[in-house]
């Protein structure tokens, strides 16, 4: 109980620096960008382009309507770039900030946070791929569409936590982190972003253990027009509960130790 107030400690120390690791996201993206003409919408153009092309092409394999198809796929793979590569970008949340670990004092999550806003503008470009998807596919916006930004915000809090878990991980054994972007390869294909969850018929309920499922859906079923079921936020609250306590607990446990694995 110790290391887990400690861990709790650290957060919150590390959320009331909340000017800090917002502007450093905002000027990473700058620095990221700086003297292009384009800047990050760059990557926003390439996202089109991927969907557009994938999405064409995986209709055709999966003989569906690619009005039907493209909103759900477009919503799948915006949203999982956005977590995956905020987990692989986790790996190296402590390393990558050496220089800075070493000659002050942050609570350790401020260097997490740093890395989640960053890629949470760069969701913020991507999101608007995804309105010109729902408006060629004739979707549009539903009354129900504004619960995905509830989505969008409780997979942030789940992004950090897990970042927590990888970044303590990966700074102590540095052996994880190909090992943690092999698991995020795989994952993309386990998890219902190509494909819908009823093109498993008898063995759907091999997505409805998929965490990430639950996670991606909270943001992707308001956005076509739908209510996300209970179980997605039953699966998410459990996520955000288990995450959080191990989270904390590892961050109280092993604060002291971080800046020595540098």
């Amino acid at each position: 109980m110790q290391a887990l107030a400690r861990g709790a400690h650290e957060l919150l120390g590390a959320m009331s620096l909340k000017d800090t690791w917002a502007y450093s996201g905002l000027q990473d993206i700058r620095l990221r960008y700086r003297r292009s003409f384009l800047g990050p919408w760059w990557l926003t153009l390439s996202t089109a382009i991927t969907i557009a092309v994938l999405g064409v092409l995986w209709s055709k394999i999966f003989e569906m309507d690619i009005a039907e198809y493209l909103p759900f796929f477009a919503i799948g793979h915006v949203i999982w770039t956005w977590i995956s590569a905020q987990l692989n970008d986790a790996c190296a949340g402590f390393t990558q900030f050496e220089h800075i670990i070493k000659q002050t004092r942050l609570p350790y999550p401020t260097y997490l946070l740093r890395l989640s806003i960053r890629h949470t503008l760069i969701l913020a470009h991507n999101a608007v791929v995804v309105a010109a998807v729902l408006l060629f596919a004739g979707t549009g916006f539903h009354a129900v569409s504004w619960l995905a930004l509830i989505g969008v915000a409780l997979v942030f809090v789940i992004c950090v936590l897990v970042a927590i878990v990888l970044a303590i991980g990966c700074a102590r054994y540095r052996d994880l982190q190909p090992l943690i972007a092999s698991g995020l390869q795989i994952a993309f294909f386990v998890t219902p972003i190509l494909w819908q969850p009823g093109a498993l018929r008898s063995a759907a309920w091999m997505a409805e253990l998929n965490p990430l499922f639950h996670w991606i859906e909270l943001i992707r079923q308001p956005l076509l027009g739908h209510l996300p079921a209970a179980a997605h936020y039953w699966w998410t609250g459990a996520s955000m509960a288990v995450l959080g306590a191990v989270s904390l607990w590892l961050l109280g446990r092993e604060r002291d130790r971080i800046a020595y694995w540098m």
